[in-house]
């Protein structure tokens, strides 16, 4: 509600820094404060005054040191880190401290602090003081917006990024999604669609992208882009775009440098290659391996990454052919290759064998390239789940694959471990210039395909659960699935002598006689029941309608339509195959 004050900590706000991000971390606290900032202490209580007298300071490390030499700060803060602590004063001599790695931690750290519950700090607040660290460096979505402005696989509307054929003029929905996405500790976006990505790289829509960057800057989420390996073919007239073609990999150096000039924050690339009709290294009989690293040459320099997609097959694979086993592509393709990436590579390997199926396995290729980075790629946008016409709730089946054991080499290996550099300990230092480092500097990442547009986002306010479980899974990927939908506030219930139970129920007669004080009493409610056909799903528990045979009756109608519109052989492949799934699956 507006005004309302969420969190307790001292009114009076100060940044030690003059940095971007610490003046965006200001201004969320104070947004926090609602009708209280600036208001006169003079009309305040006696308890609100205690509450909130005293001060709140925010800066990185160095300069808390600087200015509080005294404050029991901790050793090796990570450049996205923070820490929160209170000296457990009262009044005039509160002192609440949001200190960060870099000031990006520190927009983290006050992002936390507005999680935390609304009691005062001195008992929200561990005495040795709150400290955050992202489980793993690579946090990104992935938006499928193509240069018209329409977006591939997208069902809340059309982009906030481009518009026939250039940026849009107005980019404040972009700085909204950069802080919407801060919030949740994602610090990176690809722009654009993985296919036919070559458009984004001319001059004139580069200079185009640097605005986007500007927008997203302020809260710390870094742009990066799909490439098309065929582009030095494609925009530079060159007669090939094979990767160890020395006249190819100086048009990357060329066009990487005129990136950075525009960019100098610029994260990296996100390919796509010999997938679905896509060109590849394979074109002149080279690996991904070569292509991956020509690329990754050009950006180490200035600290950029290479996220390769593992979503590599034969798309003619004739379907009826028992030995054409299309779930082991991945494996089959990168297994092989594994150790032959440079350090600024990471494999981006989708959760599953097949493509973003309702229920899949868990890819075995994340068990299969110990010495090579991985990040796994999850769908946020729903393809596969009901395109928003359902309400899913996928956090439930992203955790179960985070959770799941790969058992590599034998040992106790859960994938959360891998992608978070733990298991193998991945390096992704040694790279002149770059941010990915700290005290532990290893790791790949989570990637979600938002597909983000201008109505609502995801086009429902509900399905926004799922954005929000995927950027706290993604910082924190031992976190359960219930932490994100907490219907009830348990503290809520402890103070009034409630069980968690109880207070639902409390809750639940409340909500109801509140609809009925607005006309929306149980008659109105049950037509809208019997007058709408719908359903929520949620994926890896056992609530609820059966999802899968509700998807599998809607995908045989979905098969016969496209079968008959002449549907490519490969999409319809993965059509039967996600069929079969389903039905076995009940």
């Amino acid at each position: 509600m507006k005004g309302r004050v969420h969190s307790f900590f001292p009114i009076a706000v100060h940044a030690l820094g003059h940095d971007a991000l610490e003046q965006a971390a200001i201004a969320e606290l104070n947004r926090n404060l609602g009708l209280l900032a600036g208001k006169d202490a003079s009309t305040m209580t006696v308890r609100v005054k205690e509450s909130f007298s005293g001060q709140t300071i925010l800066g990185t490390v160095e300069e808390i040191q600087k200015s509080f030499p005294n404050v029991p700060l901790p050793k090796n803060l990570g450049p996205e880190d923070y820490w929160i602590w209170g000296n457990n004063e009262h009044r005039e001599q509160q002192l609440v401290v949001i200190a960060g790695g870099t000031s990006k931690g520190v927009l983290y750290g006050a992002f936390e602090l507005l999680r935390r519950p609304a009691v005062a700090p001195n008992q929200a607040l561990p005495k040795e003081g709150l400290r955050g660290s992202p489980a793993m460096p690579i946090r990104w979505t992935d938006e499928w917006d193509n240069i018209d402005g329409s977006i591939e696989r997208g069902y809340g509307g059309r982009s906030i990024f481009f518009d026939a054929g250039r940026v849009r003029a107005d980019l404040a929905p972009v700085t909204e999604y950069a802080r919407l996405l801060a919030s949740i500790g994602i610090n990176g976006c690809n722009l654009n669609n993985v296919n036919n990505a070559s458009v984004f790289f001319t001059p004139e829509m580069l200079k185009e992208v640097a605005r986007i960057a500007d927008a997203m800057r302020p809260y710390g989420v870094r742009v990066s882009l799909s490439a098309d390996i065929a582009s030095p073919q494609k925009l530079g007239g060159l007669s090939s775009f094979d990767p160890l073609d020395s006249a190819v990999m100086q048009w990357w150096n060329d066009k990487v440098n005129e990136i950075y000039s525009l960019i100098p924050d610029f994260a990296g690339f996100t390919v796509k290659a010999d997938s679905e009709g896509q060109p590849g290294p394979a074109s002149y009989g080279r690996s991904p391996a070569d292509a991956a690293n020509t690329l990754a040459a050009a950006l180490a320099p200035h600290g950029g990454v290479v996220l390769y997609r593992a979503f590599v097959y034969n798309h003619h694979l004739d379907w009826t052919d028992p030995k054409a086993d299309r779930a082991r592509a991945a494996y089959d393709i990168f297994h092989p290759l594994d150790g032959k990436f440079a350090a600024n590579v990471i494999i981006q390997t989708k959760e599953g064998p097949i493509d973003f199926q309702a229920r899949e396995p868990v890819s075995p290729l994340f068990g299969g390239i110990p010495n090579t980075s991985q990040a796994m790629e999850l769908q946020i946008t729903q393809e596969y789940l009901g395109q928003r016409r359902h309400l899913v709730y996928i956090a439930p089946m992203w955790k179960e694959v985070l959770d799941f054991d790969m058992r590599a080499n034998g040992a106790s290996t859960p994938l959360k471990k891998i992608i978070g550099g733990e298991t193998f300990h991945r390096p992704l230092e040694g790279i002149p210039g770059s941010p990915w480092t700290g005290p532990r500097p290893w790791g790949g990442g989570m990637i979600g395909v938002a597909c983000v547009g201008q109505k609502g986002w995801l086009g429902s306010p509900l399905a926004l659960a799922n954005l929000y479980a995927f950027g706290r899974l993604a910082w924190n990927p031992d976190l359960k699935p219930e932490d994100f939908l907490p219907w009830i506030n348990e503290e809520d219930a402890q103070k009034k002598n409630l069980s968690p139970e109880e207070f639902a129920a409390q809750q639940a007669e409340t909500w109801k006689k509140g609809l009925e004080g607005w006309g929306q009493d149980g008659a109105r409610i049950k037509r809208l029941k019997e007058s709408a056909d719908f359903a929520i799903y949620t994926p890896g528990s056992n609530a609820g309608p059966k999802l899968f045979a509700t998807i599998a009756s809607q995908w045989r109608r979905t098969f016969r339509m496209r079968r008959l519109a002449g549907e490519p052989n490969g999409r319809m492949s993965r059509m039967r195959i996600g069929l079969r799934s389903c039905i076995q699956a009940g």
